[in-house]
């Protein structure tokens, strides 16, 4: 008895006892479905974060600060390192940009700003742009007018949002108007070496007219922080004119400031992500400290397989099951049909035919239930991720694709159901095979 021949034989088999086969056949496709769902889920969060993140590049960022703190006091008594510590300025911008994969480095400033048009007044975040510095220039996508030019004084650029806060009915009709900014500038006196007290710190509150040269988009990710849609981008030079410091830089300033750094974080952009890590860790060799999501992304995968191989781990239970049930089903067809076992062997059938005729008994029945489960787990996961967008939106999020089904993930789950039907159809397959015909024939 030939393949062909064993597979018309089986499915004959399994017309006969239709119940019995719906119900095991289900069983395999609910423990499938709930493994295609949980592993849509690992697969479609883990396929999300990596989109949201090189939306805007994020990936190819690199976040450059001073190589330690200025030391406390307290730690003044520990002895010095043996190297000199390098300083954050032109120079060690310089030595970022001749690194292979880098396509630029520029100084970024952030500083909390009240913005006043007429009657309306928005907080927001005030950030260093640099005008000379081609790359920056595409983080942002422009709406309507233009960026910074080199030399760009007494000039602003607003988010699509901040300019809709301020009462502007379209972003084209922020371009020209003049917006009032109130910020604040640090400065200590003195000038000597060591921390100083608080009274030699001084903070003064600064007002300052630009005009609206330009709209851009606001970052969108579900992973930009909801601040930076208010943003308001000044050129580096002017801030740096104006004396604005960033927290950072305030802690610099208390601690020492002739030991400051001229700039307290620099932004290295790198032409593709895999150079991040590459020149990552070329700057913390030269002794600075670094941020990045590159290093961070590959924490999360790990973390997203971790998750998906405790989940799956919990919903392999259900095909456990299911597993079970095949046997189950399998037995009981060999009890019933030692009649026919016998009468097969009698005409000649060998045990290896046998055993291959149950065994794609099994198979049918774990292939059916994986494509069903696969149906099942897509039908799922578009439900549940329906309902759980619902949520995500009267939260004021925007909706996301929580699932994803991948074409290796559907062919896996049914191979991995096919495979788990057959190690179930073993046993009762090796029992059929055994079977004395003369005993099977008397077989009632």
């Amino acid at each position: 008895m030939n393949w062909i021949e064993s597979l018309r034989l089986a499915v004959v088999n399994l017309r006969q006892t239709p119940l019995r086969t719906a119900l095991t056949t289900a069983g395999v496709m609910i423990g499938t479905g709930t493994l295609v769902c949980i592993f849509a889920f690992g697969v479609g969060l883990q396929r999300l974060t990596t989109d949201e993140l090189l939306k805007y590049r994020v990936l190819t960022t690199i976040q450059v600060m001073p190589a330690a703190p200025v030391p406390r006091p307290a730690d003044r008594a520990k002895p010095a390192p043996a190297t000199p510590r390098p300083r954050l300025d032109d120079t060690a911008m310089a030595r970022f940009r001749r690194l292979p994969g880098v396509v630029s480095a520029s100084p970024v400033v952030q500083f909390p700003v009240e913005v006043r048009y007429g009657d309306k007044r928005r907080n927001s975040l005030g950030r260093s742009h640099d005008a000379a510095d081609a790359e920056s220039r595409t983080a942002y996508p422009l709406r309507c007018g233009r960026l910074f030019l080199p030399g760009a004084n007494r000039e602003a650029v607003i988010t699509k949002d901040c300019a809709a806060a301020l009462g502007f009915k379209a972003p084209a009709a922020a371009l020209g108007r003049e917006l009032e900014l109130s910020f604040f500038t640090a400065s200590a006196g003195g000038g000597a070496a060591g921390p100083l007290p608080l009274s030699a710190f001084s903070v003064a509150r600064r007002e300052l007219t630009v005009r609206v040269v330009g709209v851009v988009e606001p970052p969108d990710s579900l992973f930009s922080n909801p601040i930076l849609r208010m943003e308001i981008l000044l050129p580096l030079d002017q801030v740096r004119a104006l004396g604005l410091l960033d927290v950072i830089a305030l802690e610099s300033l208390l601690r020492n400031p002739s030991a400051g750094d001229p700039y307290q974080t620099v932004e290295v952009r790198t032409a593709r992500a895999t150079d991040a890590a590459r020149v990552e860790q070329t700057i913390q060799k030269m002794g600075f400290r670094t941020v990045s999501l590159i290093s961070i992304l590959g924490e999360m995968n790990r973390f997203f397989i971790l998750m998906d191989a405790g989940l799956g781990a919990l919903a392999g239970v259900s095909l456990l099951v299911a597993c079970l049930g095949i046997v189950n089903t399998m037995i009981i067809a060999v009890l019933e049909r030692r009649r026919d076992i016998g009468i097969m062997k009698a005409v000649g059938s060998r045990r290896a035919d046998i055993r291959r005729l149950f065994f794609i008994e099994g198979g049918l029945i774990g292939f059916a239930g994986g494509v069903l489960g696969v149906v099942l787990g897509w039908l799922a996961s578009l439900g549940i991720n329906y309902l759980m967008n619902i949520y995500i939106q009267q939260q004021g999020a925007r909706p996301a694709d929580l699932f994803h089904l991948p074409a290796w993930l559907i062919a896996a789950a049914v191979a991995f159901a096919t495979l788990v039907a057959l190690a179930a159809a073993l046993y009762p397959a090796t029992r059929a095979a055994r079977l004395d015909p003369v005993e099977s024939l008397r077989h009632e």
